[in-house]
């Protein structure tokens, strides 16, 4: 098994659309007069255009998916039984007394007759061909078209329904769907997966088939579904006459088209419209006569619509569904318990006509009790429309709907008409309405007026040069919006919309931000040690100012000092740590600060000089020199106490000799503290 790639190109209204259908290829045996081989057949109908099929005798639905014939209970969507079929199913249709159902299988080549009374297969016909689209026609005559391989042309044949030999061959260029109508008077073959395509009728009252008038040639993709009543068929692009072959109507689809089918009353058309590649199909329905369209979303794979034969459900979907939609009726102006300063031209409101769809046979509209004209601007919106002012106060609207089959839906509804009320409005917090802001902004308020009478905001939206922002409300009153990224420099426009019951209101400011830059304070100390007694250098030149000048430069030394300048020096009294600060004012009067612990000790002791020390030996033998004489002083002055007083005298005194203990240095009579190295000095007794 392999997978073939069949392009197609197709033009509608000057666009040019390219769709790659992947087409499953599958092996079958090759009939006599043919040049395909088991590689060269193309699963045409693999779409769903020919393999659902409704039971006009029963509320059934049959379809075919693989080897398997499933029948489907049209009324719920639940599968009733599964039949077993000896090849792959490629289309299915209902002989003429609706007791036996034709299945034409590719790779086997034939067509399985099921007895819908027994669900069993009753008997196979064999074919020299792939079958690709089978029909039943005039009795013991199948209309069957064959699926070309690689290099082949397509054919359509007329085929003894008993024996399966081909009564005769039409040449019909391209693999074909083909459709006969009720009498089994007329064949209609058209191309499948070919655009421009080709709808050829021809004459089947007898086995001399001769075409009708002239072909269709135009858009076309291999979706088809046909109003035999009418004389029209559905061709994917356009709803085509079959008396004239011409367009009746354009329809113009956004998407793929993948079946399509004609409900029984003729004008509504239902179809699967969605992607070849992907999910998200839904179930598509328009009304010809009113233009009214609809879609329901359904499962994704989904392919297949048929319409039952009493066109009251859908089956749609593989597994198949049955699809319904209730009718709804939703007001739509005044919305409910609106409150207007006017009274409004009219009153509307928005009908669903349901899948499948209802016909409306009447519609009352009224206003406090009396009834309005109607209008329908499109065939979902019903007007009431009003010639007369209303007065302030609470006011009614009522909807009464009837539809012809049988079914009806009403909606009623209040609001309200003050003439002098005030409307709810937005202002501009912050940033204020042009204002400039002299930091970065991380977020927007705005303030809310509620009206008069007060009323509930509904909904608020706010942008922010464009770009969606998440508001919330701080309180009733106010608004805020966070913003993702903080706001530099820059100017920014800033506009919203707020409704409430009844209306709707924009707003809009704008403001700037121009960001101030403080000046940068920074300096640095003139030596690395510092010492108690030492001037100390302070530098504030490497303070900066990116949008000014600094003009002031202030220092705290943190011992209790302070001076001013941009280069200034200090000395310290004593050991410590201080904190030093300077404060930077510019000429904007912004100002800036620096701060630095430094570390003051006091100044380590060095090395004796020669001459210190000789001094000191010399102090030293002094000093004990003097030491013993004061001994001696002091026995001859015992001696003396004891002698007999003079009668006059001088006491004489001895001058001390003082040193550093630590340095050796002397120093002055006197002093106690060193002046080499200002530590306290040692005084001899």
């Amino acid at each position: 098994m392999s997978e073939r790639g069949v392009s197609l190109i197709a033009y509608r209204e000057g666009v040019l659309v390219a769709a790659i259908l992947s087409l499953m290829v599958l092996p079958v045996s090759s009939p006599s007069f043919a040049a395909s081989t088991a590689e060269d057949h193309v699963q045409y109908m693999y779409s769903g255009n020919q393999e659902t099929l409704a039971d006009p005798m029963r509320p059934l639905v049959y379809y075919g998916e693989g080897s398997w014939i499933y029948v489907v209970d049209a009324g719920t969507g639940a599968t009733l039984d599964a039949i077993s079929v000896d090849g792959q199913a490629e289309s299915l249709d209902l002989s003429r007394d609706s007791n036996s159902l034709y299945v034409a299988l590719a790779q086997t080549n034939k067509i399985a007759v099921i007895d819908l009374l027994t669900r069993n297969v009753r008997r196979e016909i064999p074919l020299n061909f792939t079958p690709l689209s089978v029909r039943a026609g005039r009795p013991d005559r199948l209309y069957v078209s064959n699926a070309p391989g690689e290099g082949e042309f397509g054919h359509a044949y007329v085929i003894n329904e008993s024996s399966g030999f081909v009564v005769r061959d039409l040449y019909i260029s391209f693999a074909a769907a083909l459709e006969v109508d009720p009498s089994a008077s007329v064949l209609l073959t058209a191309w499948l997966f070919v655009s421009p395509g080709e709808i050829t009728r021809y004459d089947i009252t007898t086995d001399n088939v001769t075409q009708i008038g002239p072909s269709y040639y135009g858009p076309y993709y291999g979706r088809q579904s046909v109003d035999w009543v009418r004389n029209r068929m559905y061709v994917g692009s356009a709803i085509i006459s079959l008396e004239t072959m011409t367009v009746i109507e354009p329809i113009y689809l956004s998407s793929v088209l993948f079946s399509a089918a004609f409900a029984s009353n003729g004008t509504r058309i239902y179809g699967i419209v969605g992607s070849f590649y992907g999910p998200g199909r839904s179930l598509w329905g328009r009304d010809s006569v009113t233009g009214w369209e609809t879609t329901a979303p359904q499962a994704d794979g989904t392919g297949w619509v048929v319409v039952s034969e009493d066109g009251a459900n859908l089956i749609v979907g593989k597994p198949l569904q049955r699809v319904t939609r209730p009718i709804t009726l939703t007001p739509s102006y005044p919305r409910p318990n609106a409150v207007l300063n006017a009274t409004p031209g009219w009153v509307s409101a928005r009908l669903d006509f349901g899948l499948p769809f209802k016909t409306l046979s009447n519609a009352v509209i009224s206003l406090d009790g009396a009834r309005l004209p109607l209008h329908v601007f499109v065939p979902e919106d019903l007007e009431g429309l009003l010639n007369s002012s209303l007065p302030d106060g609470k006011h009614t609207v009522d909807y009464a709907l009837t539809f012809a089959e049988g079914e009806s839906v009403g909606a009623a509804w209040e609001f309200w008409i003050y003439v002098n009320m005030t409307t709810p409005s937005v202002g501009a917090l912050y940033p204020a309405q042009d204002s400039i802001e002299k930091a970065a902004v991380s977020y927007l308020q705005a303030s809310i007026n509620h009206g008069d009478p007060w009323q509930p905001i509904e909904s608020v939206s706010m942008y922010l040069d464009g770009r969606s922002l998440e508001t919330s409300f701080e309180s009733p009153e106010v608004l805020r919006a966070a913003l993702p990224v903080t706001l530099q420099d820059g100017d920014y426009q800033v506009w919203g919309e707020i409704s409430w019951n009844g209306g709707v209101r924009s707003f809009y400011w704008r403001f700037s931000v121009r960001i101030e830059i403080p000046p940068l304070a920074s300096f640095a100390v003139g030596t690395q040690a510092l010492f108690v007694g030492d001037e100390i250098t302070f530098d504030a030149s490497s303070s900066s100012d990116l949008q000014g000048t600094i003009v002031v430069y202030r220092w705290d030394f943190g011992d209790g000092e302070q001076e001013q300048g941009r280069v200034v020096s200090h000395i310290f009294s004593k050991s410590g740590s201080f904190v030093v600060r300077l404060r930077v004012v510019d000429n904007r009067g912004l100002e800036g600060a620096s701060a630095m612990e430094v570390t003051l000790e006091m100044r380590p002791p060095g090395p004796f000089p020669v001459w210190a020390v000789l001094l000191a030996s010399m102090s030293m033998t002094a000093a004990v020199g003097f030491a013993i004489s004061g001994v001696r002083n002091e026995s001859e002055r015992k001696s003396r106490l004891s002698a007999p007083p003079r009668s006059s005298g001088t006491a004489v005194g001895h001058g001390r000799v003082l040193f550093c203990i630590f340095c050796g240095a002397p120093t002055a009579h006197g002093n106690r503290y060193c002046f080499e190295c200002g530590r306290p000095v040692w005084a001899a007794p």
